[in-house]
């Protein structure tokens, strides 16, 4: 599954995504992890698979979110 999801997220992410900028939500993630002792979740905003549409991996389609609320919006768009 993760390597499925791995995956989704390479094809998803195009050559000209500035890398650092997508590599600063992973490291507030796992910052907020170490602070409050929850997990915490790189969220795309619109969904990277959905019936609807497709997002994108890139800095403006991202937010770090508790992964308790991540997992319950599972592939949804946020409303």
């Amino acid at each position: 599954k993760s390597a499925m999801r791995r995956k989704r997220v390479k094809q998803a992410t195009p050559s000209w995504a500035p890398f650092n900028e997508i590599e600063s939500f992973y490291l507030l993630s796992y910052q907020k992890e170490k602070e409050t002792g929850e997990k915490w979740h790189v969220d795309h905003i619109v969904p990277l698979t959905n019936p609807i549409v497709c997002g994108l991996h890139v800095p403006w389609t991202l937010e770090v979110i508790p992964a308790k609320e991540n997992l319950k919006k599972w592939n949804t768009l946020k409303t």
